[in-house]
């Protein structure tokens, strides 16, 4: 063959390890095996190596979760190091935001100028969950951003959980404020797919807490005043709907009801009102105190 001798006792001995070739009285001692006892070996081998390899993989995804906390442990250890931190792209803000979300303890404070372009179905349950823990949360939304009926029935549904939410005509940017510890802005206030900044300045913080006072003492409650004999749950959310003119359909879409629920529960604010139509049961409402102006 004009190979080097130790070249042909490597590839005789690969052969022989394959299951192609086996010992037999030849001049080299070896010979071709069966093909279909070759190939029979060859799948065997290879679905053992297999066999482990998903072992080893089902092992490590056992370890994911646990991988994940410490992670989570250590990444908001270096973030509470870190007094202003860029973090960039949507999806890294999100899960930041979710994180701080997370771990808010005492109160979260947010100024909207449109819903989230978070899954509104996931940003409902995080929402839900940490009023559920205790975390006390204040929100003023802009009000074009009530036209959206997706969005009006999420907020409906986060202030009938505890949440106070407030309308202003416009405001500057989004913002957040987890626990008066850290303020979330974004880096561009037109574009949130470029990311956002997380400010642990005290200073800073301070002065978004100030920011946001001063708006939500001129906001106006987005639903029906709190008063003696006012109207709580889904009946408030459809006066609050009425007031704005909405039709039944719309109202019906808002609150994930029926036309005919929807009327019934018109018809029952008449009467306790006393009002024959729905402009005189607005005003009627707006003189007792259950709607601000």
């Amino acid at each position: 063959m004009g190979t080097d001798g130790d070249q042909v006792d490597a590839a005789l001995q690969e052969l022989q390890e394959r299951g192609l070739a086996e010992p037999a009285p030849t001049l080299l001692g070896f010979a071709a095996t069966d093909p279909r006892s070759a190939i029979e070996y060859a799948v065997a081998t290879e679905q053992r190596d297999l066999a482990d390899r998903l072992a080893n993989l089902s092992a490590l995804r056992a370890h994911v979760p646990g991988l994940a906390q410490e992670y989570a442990r250590g990444r908001q250890r270096i973030d509470a190091e870190l007094p202003i931190e860029v973090v960039n792209g949507l999806e890294a803000t999100r899960s930041r935001i979710l994180m701080l979300e997370e771990a808010a303890r005492t109160e979260v404070l947010s100024v909207q100028e449109q819903l989230s372009p978070r899954p509104v179905v996931s940003a409902l349950q995080q929402d839900l969950a940490s009023l559920a823990r205790g975390v006390s949360g204040r929100t003023l939304v802009q009000r074009d951003a009530l036209a959206d009926e997706e969005a009006f029935h999420y907020f409906g549904t986060v202030a009938a959980a505890g949440e106070q939410v407030r309308v202003v005509d416009q405001v500057p940017a989004r913002l957040l404020v987890f626990d008066n510890e850290v303020a979330v802005v974004p880096l561009d206030a037109s574009d949130r797919a470029r990311g956002a900044l997380f400010v642990r300045v005290r200073t800073i913080v301070d002065m978004c807490v100030f920011l946001f006072e001063r708006m939500w003492a001129d906001a106006s409650p987005l639903f029906v005043v709190a008063a003696d004999g006012a109207p709580s749950g889904r009946t408030a959310r459809i006066l609050e709907l009425m007031a704005a003119g909405r039709k039944d359909e719309t109202i019906a879409r808002s609150l994930g009801v029926g036309v005919r629920t929807v009327r019934r529960d018109i018809a029952a604010l008449m009467a306790d009102l006393g009002e024959h139509s729905r402009a005189s049961t607005v005003a009627a409402a707006i003189r007792r105190g259950w709607l601000s102006p």
